[in-house]
């Protein structure tokens, strides 16, 4: 049996967008991004939501029936991993995520500036690289906080770590 409320977590460019959309068309389930909490209006990168509006937003989000839903914060998103049946864990290789970053700009379909993108990376390299680091940076407390909220509600979860296991979790998947 398929589980109906998903959570899926990385950092940027490990793949959580379209693999939420993949899992959202092949299980028939809705898809949320919590860019769209994280963000008020239309346009991201302008107004931000406080951590106390996003995780309200969130809350009633997982009271819902059925979902699929993937970002990277951590400050708010407890109820995200509490309430979900199988959290998936994309931790991609360092490199892999430089290569995904910098395509995503070069593509031109976002709004994203270079220092952004730069930001990103930076960011990927310390959730990936920097991950038993003692040093406090966004990486590290953002990887930490995720993991600890799976082990705190003993949540089902997936480690995939490139995209063959992830292929093959979208196989098993009837």
């Amino acid at each position: 049996m398929n589980p109906k409320k998903i959570y899926i977590f990385g950092t940027m460019g490990s793949g959580k967008t379209t693999l939420a959309r993949n899992l959202s068309k092949k299980l028939n389930l809705p898809h949320y991004e919590l860019d769209d909490i994280y963000w008020k209006g239309k346009e991201r990168g302008k107004a931000k939501r406080s951590d106390e509006e996003c995780k309200k937003l969130l809350q009633k989000l997982t009271r819902k029936k059925e979902w699929v839903i993937e970002g990277c914060f951590s400050r708010w998103i407890e109820p995200g991993i509490k309430n979900s049946q199988l959290v998936i864990w994309l931790d991609i290789p360092f490199t892999i995520l430089i290569y995904r970053l910098f395509f995503r700009k070069l593509k031109g379909n976002n709004n994203e500036k270079w220092t952004d993108t730069l930001r990103m990376i930076k960011q990927s390299y310390e959730y990936s690289i920097l991950k038993k680091s003692t040093k406090e940076n966004w990486g590290h407390r953002t990887r930490k906080k995720q993991i600890s909220f799976i082990k705190k509600h003993k949540i089902k979860y997936l480690h995939l770590k490139n995209t063959k296991e992830i292929r093959q979790f979208m196989g098993n998947l009837k």
